[in-house]
């Protein structure tokens, strides 16, 4: 969706500054006015989520374990949210956090002012902050996320310990290859050429698909990529 800079003026006249996600400017500005704000001016920014790079889970899972036990401690939302914002470990994620937060101040829900932020909070933990805000407990539905996201952690390091291993025979396996054509290879070639002798058919295949093996090459990449899934 959209994302727009606006500014408007509040109902005891002060100036409100800020970030809005809409399906258009008519939507935003009908939801400003909604909250009581007189807009003055609406520009469009850039599409939200668009070219930034996801959070990742392992810096996600501090963030929702730290702001699970602010809760559980009393706190309210936007102070557990002000206080788990500041992550000097992720500073990707405390600029996203530091924007949500200022979204609820100004009286957003917190699964809307998430929604705004793909990159860092995915349809699952929506659901669950829309949960906790219709039973008032937020604690438990943040807690049973953190079970599962523990669990999708040890599942992506299990998976990349099991892909480690065959990935480092492939690049092994490159590597000999490499010097099997630039070194070996050539010798055989000119060891025939001197005795006058033809090369044999497998070799001469061979030596003929390395040579043209440039191009070969990115029509084999494009084949893949319009054979995987999208």
């Amino acid at each position: 969706m959209p994302l727009f800079a606006y500014v408007a003026l509040a109902e005891n006249g002060a100036t409100v500054s800020g970030e809005g996600v809409a399906d258009s400017e008519h939507a935003l500005r009908e939801e400003l006015g909604g909250r009581g704000l007189l807009v003055q001016q609406v520009k469009a920014r850039r599409a939200a989520g668009l070219g930034t790079k996801r959070v990742r889970p392992e810096e996600f899972a501090l963030f929702n374990q730290e702001f699970m036990a602010l809760v559980r401690a009393g706190l309210t939302v936007p102070d557990a949210l002000g206080l788990a914002a500041q992550r000097g470990d992720s500073p990707r994620l405390a600029r996203v956090l530091a924007r949500v937060h200022a979204d609820v101040k100004e009286g957003v829900s917190l699964s809307e002012a998430c929604a705004r932020h793909p990159e860092a909070f995915d349809r699952l933990y929506l659901a669950a902050l829309r949960t906790g805000e219709k039973t008032g407990d937020f604690a438990a539905v943040l807690a049973r996320y953190q079970g599962y996201l523990r669990h999708s952690v040890a599942l992506r390091k299990k998976v990349g310990q099991a892909l480690a291993y065959p990935v480092f025979l492939l690049v092994a396996l490159a590597v000999i290859l490499a010097l099997l054509f630039a070194f070996v290879m050539p010798r055989f070639v000119a060891m025939y050429a001197d005795v006058g002798a033809a090369l044999p058919l497998p070799t001469r295949l061979l030596l003929g698909v390395v040579e043209h093996l440039h191009i070969a090459a990115p029509a084999l990449v494009g084949a893949v990529r319009a054979s995987s899934p999208a």
